[in-house]
């Protein structure tokens, strides 16, 4: 996306919005037949709201309901104020999907800081009696990994400047913008610090979840060795996956992804 068009869409996306508390999981595909559904969860990566899934989810099989979880201050809660609390937001998110799931069968699908999510909410909901047929984990190292010595929420704005510069994602134009830095740097800051405080949350040791993992080949952030370290947290054989492509899979690489996740369920 270019820096016009990405500045041009924050300022819109404020536009005729009122402030007003959102629920956790926004409701993407539901086939409401009477019959017993598998639903898929699925956890953003750091400054994504749920739109980044809609190419993905464009390619998963129809019978699946999908729901995407939004924190509070991206997508349709921007105007929510920013939460890093991380242990209050599971404990207020599990209900929701509780509701969500029933008792159909359910997985869960995170992407980059989304995985430590998904895992984290699978083992919650494990304690809850209520099992997950897959957790899917990518472009995420296993949580002994750290990506942050120090919790981000005090970094300046040229500590998040590197960080975001390492993704690749965003050219340096924008990055250097004052609107863009005003907006979305405070909102990175945050996003990094749930990141940190997710993986000091989750305890090595080993659970019976049956994990899938999925790296980019090109991807310079995040190792396939790192990845692969998500193994030391299950007694379930793990089922690894590379795709073309680098931390964050767009286009034609959500087709192989599909195909991933449709096999697998």
């Amino acid at each position: 996306m270019d820096r016009k068009t990405l500045l041009f869409s924050l300022r819109v996306s404020r536009i005729g919005m009122k402030v007003r508390y959102a629920m956790w999981f926004e409701k993407k595909r539901s086939h409401c037949t009477g019959e017993k559904n598998h639903t898929l969860l699925f956890f953003p990566y750091s400054g994504g709201s749920s739109d980044v899934f809609d190419e993905l989810l464009s390619h998963i099989q129809e019978d699946i309901d999908c729901y995407v979880f939004q924190l509070p201050g991206m997508g349709k809660r921007l105007l929510e104020p920013l939460r890093n609390d991380v242990e209050n937001i599971v404990s207020e998110a599990v209900s929701e999907i509780c509701d969500i799931v029933k008792q159909n069968s359910f997985s869960l699908y995170g992407h980059s800081t989304g995985g430590l999510f998904a895992f984290l909410f699978a083992q919650s909901l494990l304690s809850m009696g209520l099992r997950s047929n897959k957790v899917f984990i990518a472009a995420e190292a296993a949580p002994h990994i750290p990506e942050f010595l120090e919790d981000p929420a005090s970094y300046n704005d040229e500590e998040i400047y590197r960080q975001l510069k390492g993704y690749g994602k965003l050219d340096d134009e924008c990055l250097q913008d004052d609107d863009f830095k005003a907006f979305y740097y405070p909102i990175m800051r945050n996003e990094f610090s749930i990141n940190y405080r997710l993986k000091h949350m989750i305890p090595r040791e080993k659970s019976e979840h049956e994990l899938v993992l999925v790296h980019g080949k090109q991807d310079n952030h995040v190792s396939y060795e790192n990845l692969q370290a998500w193994q030391e947290y299950t007694h379930v054989l793990v089922d690894s996956h590379q795709v073309d492509g680098g931390h964050f899979f767009e286009g034609d690489i959500n087709k192989l992804v599909a195909k991933i996740v449709s096999s697998s369920l």
